[in-house]
């Protein structure tokens, strides 16, 4: 749940913060056994709605925002959440973790 790279399966080099499709209890359930603490946390895939999904602790509750690959936007992701002052735009998703994780 940070931006090193771990292991992955098949010989790919997946990071820490990925955890491919994952429910929302689920996501919810790991961010509470690492400690639960502000900023803690994953990119995972939703396994209702096609897409990525950002799971992360604020304050103490535990939010979820989609994660949208946006064509018009040169292809980029975009996460609208209430953080920012409007949708931002990364071209990857390790460059949106990287905002989540500084």
């Amino acid at each position: 749940m940070s931006d090193q790279s771990g292991g992955g399966s098949g010989g790919l080099d997946l990071p820490t913060w990925f955890h491919g499709v994952m429910a929302r209890q689920h996501a919810e359930a790991l961010l509470n056994q690492h400690g639960g603490k502000m900023g803690l946390f994953l990119v995972r895939e939703s396994p209702r709605d096609p897409g990525y999904v950002l799971s992360m602790c604020f304050r103490s509750m535990k939010i979820h925002y989609q994660i949208k690959y946006d064509r018009d936007a040169q292809g980029r992701y975009v996460c609208s959440t209430g953080h920012f002052s409007s949708p931002r735009s990364f071209p990857a998703i390790a460059c949106l973790s990287r905002q989540y994780h500084n």
